[in-house]
């Protein structure tokens, strides 16, 4: 999280595909993993996100959350947990799939490293 040195989400906005809570925690570590592993390879203390990676990944997240039956016509009223107070359903508009190949090829050019 940018702004937030070695502070990385787990169960964050957006990380949650909808399929698998055990999915979600394996990805997600094995991208906190390859992180620090990183990190040390690096000789570094701190690991952030940069401001621009961070802006780009939510935005693809706007772009492709259309997909998700959430934004569909029949249930822009419905009452269900999934939505925020702001309407938002903040679930990761991919695959269980897709989400596992990212958390292993995520670009770590995307982080600031620095001792």
């Amino acid at each position: 999280m940018p702004g937030f040195p070695n502070f990385f989400f787990v169960f964050g906005p957006y990380g949650y595909t909808g399929s698998s809570y055990l999915a979600l925690i394996e990805n997600q570590t094995r991208h906190i993993t390859r992180c620090i592993r990183a990190a040390i390879g690096r000789e570094a203390k701190k690991v952030e996100v940069r401001q621009e990676a961070n802006d780009h990944y939510f935005a693809s997240v706007l772009k492709r959350r259309y997909r998700q039956i959430f934004w569909q016509e029949s249930c822009s009223k419905a009452n269900s947990y999934y939505f925020d107070h702001n309407g938002d359903a903040p679930l990761r508009p991919t695959t269980t799939v897709e989400a596992a190949v990212h958390s292993r090829v995520y670009p770590l050019d995307d982080y600031e490293f620095t001792a």
